[in-house]
């Protein structure tokens, strides 16, 4: 009998373990938001709390969002707090970025005294000449490639410009130039059909350079981004016969809280569950879908809005350096399913204590935690 009773106490004990365990996980998960956009546009989040006893005795609470990406099957982390963490050592305000713009202005590659002595060639059996010209703009293979078309566009008088300060005209003829060589080689190599135009702005975003520059990429795979992006978006299409990219664009304009602006060709929204800090994305608005479609006036169109957003980054959010992409969906496809988008981010600023903004839970994680909300980003960049 005692055995029996011992039992059936401890399946009550189990019993609540359990009860207590979900309501432990109950009070963790504070919240489970869904909120619907247009047809299989849905914004999800999860708010958790942290809580802890401060060194004064006082009770903290931190609160957390996990996000999920409005397209793909990935989270991103939000937490405000992480903006509050103590620095190294409080800095002097000094403008690193006129230094550094100073100090390796001899040295530079990429300025006009040595752009046509020291940066590579086109083979001549590509038939397109040494260099890619346009304007004030010059265009070469990179020395050190990742893809077997693999340039690097330059403005040579442009040395000590910031980015933001970039002239409009300049940065279109980069893009146009760039574009007309996707044309061309993919004319003569039909596999070679997935382009992206990026930058790395400063140190902080990887460049090696400083002297303003973008990256011009064609490739015979598109890179896991764009693959993940490509067969999301055909899945939504399939589904809803509708284009994600529209119904993602229209569902932030109606709730008000991300859409940022309408620019000449490009819609800005500040990214839902952002790869990084002060994250945007702009959508085009024509049903394009192949960079090599866009006529003269669209890729002036395209320069003009890039530019005036990171101006607006980097006078509103003081960022200093960043990255952005140009993704287009593989040249000749007439895709109703995909459109040409651009992303921006910020990265750390220009510091002599500096700390990188990817740490394990981005490199090893594939999972960013971000400090910038991305409401407040729209709020400040409209």
């Amino acid at each position: 009998m005692i055995s029996f009773f011992s039992n059936v106490l401890k399946c009550v004990v189990a019993i609540l373990k359990g009860f207590l365990d979900i309501v432990f996980v109950a009070v963790i998960y504070v919240i489970e938001r869904v909120e619907r956009g247009l047809r299989g546009v849905v914004f999800v989040k999860k708010i958790v709390n942290s809580e802890m006893i401060d060194q004064y005795n006082n009770r903290v609470i931190r609160w957390i969002e996990y996000r999920k990406d409005v397209l793909l099957d990935r989270w991103s982390r939000l937490s405000s707090s992480r903006a509050l963490r103590p620095k190294p050592t409080e800095t002097i305000r000094v403008n690193f970025t006129s230094i550094m713009h100073k100090i390796s202005e001899d040295k530079c590659p990429l300025c006009v005294e040595k752009i046509f002595k020291v940066t590579t060639r086109f083979p001549p059996e590509m038939h397109i000449g040494d260099r890619l010209k346009r304007g004030k703009c010059v265009l070469f293979p990179n020395y050190y490639p990742f893809a077997p078309y693999h340039l690097v566009a330059a403005l040579p008088e442009h040395h000590s410009t910031l980015l933001k300060d970039v002239p409009i005209k300049a940065f279109f003829d980069c893009l146009y130039a760039s574009i007309e060589f996707f044309r061309k080689v993919n004319e003569e190599d039909k596999a070679a059909k997935y382009p992206h135009i990026n930058c790395n702005y400063m140190p902080p975003a990887a460049a090696s350079i400083v002297h303003p520059h973008i990256q011009v990429i064609l490739d015979y795979k598109p890179t896991n981004y764009l693959a993940s992006v490509l067969r999301a978006s055909e899945a939504y299409f399939r589904r809803y016969g509708s284009n994600f990219w529209d119904d993602y664009l229209e569902s932030e304009i109606v709730l008000e809280e991300r859409f940022i602006s309408h620019g000449d060709v490009l819609s800005w929204i500040a990214s839902f569950a952002p790869l990084a800090n002060y994250e945007v994305i702009g959508i085009l608005r024509r049903e394009i879908s192949d960079l090599t479609e866009l006529s003269e006036s669209e890729i002036y169109g395209l320069a003009r809005d890039l530019i005036l957003m990171i101006r607006n980054l980097q006078n509103r959010a003081n960022a200093s350096s960043l990255n952005f992409s140009i993704y287009g969906g593989p040249i000749g496809e007439n895709r109703k399913d995909y459109r040409i988008h651009v992303r921006v981010i910020t990265r750390k600023r220009i510091e002599p204590f500096y700390v990188n903004d990817r740490g394990f839970m981005e490199v090893l994680h594939s999972e960013p935690v971000i400090s910038s909300m991305p409401e407040e980003v729209a709020k400040m960049l409209r």
